[in-house]
């Protein structure tokens, strides 16, 4: 992707190239979650000249922030380096598949930089998130209007995902500093409630029912305003049977998903749904640990007693990409049952063992469950 010739303006280049230095950038306030980034070690920084921007390309469908890395233009005044025009505004133009491309976002912001020349990590907003199209080249073209800024860059193709355009032509192996983000939801095994594992079971003459539950937080944003928001989402598992036959009658998979806002201690929404119980295929799984894996329980009628365990485990599916945009989730579920006749005793009372798994499949990025599905392990 970047097979395009450098300047031979070595003149002009040393005049805009600005070297290496150390510097403390300030943290950005963004909304949405990272995409794509260049954030490595930096190697210089550009002025804004004739047509200048950065390819790259995303892995979501949407674009609603921009983090750039600006320093101000400084001369010589007196024999002290002095800022050119730290002031004014900047324009970042979404183009699809080329510089010259169609427009399909843009945001305008008002900047100021540290008159010292040292660095600060602007975020720039869009009003409504851009669409994308996940795999697709855009690119970000900068445009300013009274104000010198200059753009940190980094060499050694440290984004592959798009190029360097300076004065309209590209630099190989160049690319500007930047973070792209995107609405959506992202999990973090650490902030999850302590025990989120619930587990009852109830009989009624000859009926048994076993629930077990488990809630699991995402982090969200809401497309309308951007907002950020918490979401609960809880898988229920219910198994009904028979305790005269030691038997199966129903299984059912039941999630409930609940909206809230913490800064304002709100609760937007909640609903339930049954999710589809086909099998979803995933790879590159690797298992995450939870803290409180297990429930047991008994209930019996008269001799005859059912004693269940269920023990869960947790995989982040990532399909072999690093961006992890793409994860899924995968909860599984073991119920073991023993079904017992007292009555038997003092020889062996187990009259039967049998092995149930609810399977579930979460897509992180949506939090949203895929599918749930029950199967019978044979004995």
């Amino acid at each position: 992707m970047k097979q395009v010739r450098y300047y031979a303006l070595s003149i002009l280049l040393a005049s805009i190239i600005v070297p290496l230095q150390t510097f403390q950038p300030q943290e950005a306030y963004a909304h949405g979650f990272v995409d794509q980034s260049n954030t490595g070690l930096v190697g210089g920084a550009f002025a804004i000249l004739g047509v200048t921007g950065q390819g790259f390309t995303p892995t979501v469908d949407n674009l609603v922030a921009i983090d750039l890395f600006l320093r101000c233009q400084q001369t010589v005044v007196e024999g002290s380096l002095v800022c050119i025009d730290s002031s004014g505004s900047l324009t970042i133009n979404i183009r699809q598949g080329a510089i010259g491309g169609t427009i399909v976002g843009t945001t305008t912001k008002s900047v100021t930089l540290p008159n010292d020349g040292s660095t600060i990590v602007e975020h720039f907003d869009f009003s409504v998130p851009v669409p994308l199209t996940p795999g697709n080249l855009y690119f970000m073209q900068f445009v300013e209007f009274s104000i010198e800024a200059m753009l940190e860059f980094n060499g050694g193709n440290q984004y592959p995902g798009g190029q360097l355009i300076f004065t309209g032509s590209t630099l190989p192996g160049n690319d500007f500093l930047f973070r792209t983000y995107f609405l959506g939801c992202t999990f973090n095994p650490d902030d999850q409630a302590k025990d989120p594992i619930s587990m009852n079971t109830v009989r009624n003459k000859n009926i048994v029912k076993t629930i077990h539950a488990e809630k699991q937080i995402f982090d969200c944003t809401l497309e309308q305003g951007a907002i950020p928001v918490i979401v609960d989402v809880t898988i229920i598992a219910e198994i009904y049977e028979d305790m005269n036959t030691q038997s199966i009658i129903k299984k059912d998979a039941l999630t409930i998903t609940c909206i809230k806002q913490e800064s304002q201690a709100t609760l937007i929404k909640c609903e339930s749904s049954i999710p589809d119980d086909e099998t979803v295929p995933v790879r590159d799984c690797a298992e995450e640990s939870i803290a409180h894996p297990q429930e047991m329980n008994t209930v019996n009628k008269g001799s005859i007693v059912k004693t269940i365990e269920a023990q869960k485990e947790v995989f982040i599916c990532d399909f072999g990409n690093s961006n992890h945009h793409d994860d899924k989730k995968v909860d599984v579920v073991l119920f073991s049952e023993i079904w017992e006749n007292l009555s038997l005793l003092p020889s062996n009372p187990v009259v039967k063992h049998t092995f149930e798994v609810l399977r579930c499949t979460i897509v992180i990025d949506e939090a949203e469950v895929e599918s749930c599905k029950f199967s019978t392990i044979q004995n």
